[in-house]
């Protein structure tokens, strides 16, 4: 009963995770769209489909979807973990102007916050860049901006990987009790067989001794 509980429990937090992870991921699609940051929308978009199949697997109680979304939570988790590292430069291996080619495969595309995000004031070399295509381009200066673009990128590759650690324990849990009671239910099947086996071979030796008993009762009758 107390196992029961606990799956069930279980089941909702990891549906809960998965909406979540399909809300957050959805609204980066778009804005990773608009800035046509192209190895971020491939790696959205495995995102979706496994987490449709996380929530399947938790609702129907499949393990084998469950494995699937177990082990993409642990990519998601460096996907996420290198994200920050680029965009915060940490240690110095990632250069976020000149290594973008990375992220946009050598589209030259920009990050779309990084002139429209909150209270940014975009400044472009107008003599050289269309105003139509101003997105695309890399401003010459931006100023007043409440978050830069590469904070806004850390925060959410953040939430990404807190998530991705609660989806990954949460799923390995339900697996795990899943083996163990599948487990549990093999040795109670077998217990019940064996025994049964045993009572089947118990009564045949009843069986067998109650005939020869008569046989014997039958036989000394003969012959008196």
């Amino acid at each position: 009963m107390g196992s029961n509980c606990f799956k069930s429990n279980a089941n909702c937090v990891l549906l809960f995770i998965c909406f979540l992870q399909l809300a957050f991921t959805l609204t980066r699609q778009v804005f990773d769209f608009f800035g046509h940051i192209w190895a971020s929308i491939l790696f959205n978009f495995f995102a979706i489909l496994v987490t449709i199949c996380g929530c399947f697997g938790g609702c129907e109680k499949r393990n084998a979807f469950l494995y699937i979304y177990c082990i993409w939570q642990i990519i998601t988790f460096f996907w996420n973990v290198f994200i920050i590292c680029f965009y915060l430069e940490i240690g110095s291996l990632f250069n976020r102007d000149k290594d973008l080619h990375i992220l946009n495969f050598g589209t030259g595309s920009r990050n779309w916050f990084e002139s429209n995000g909150p209270l940014c004031q975009p400044i472009f070399n107008v003599s050289n860049v269309n105003k139509r295509f101003f997105s695309l381009f890399k401003p010459t200066h931006v100023e007043g901006c409440l978050l830069y673009y590469f904070i806004i990128e850390t925060i959410q590759a953040a939430i990404q990987i807190i998530l991705a650690i609660i989806a990954f324990f949460v799923s390995y849990m339900l697996i795990y009790y899943s083996n163990h009671k599948s487990k549990l239910m093999f040795s109670f099947f077998k217990l019940i067989m064996t025994n049964s086996y045993f009572k089947q071979k118990q009564s045949h030796v009843v069986v067998s001794l109650h005939l020869h008993h008569c046989l014997r009762t039958v036989l000394r009758c003969d012959s008196r």
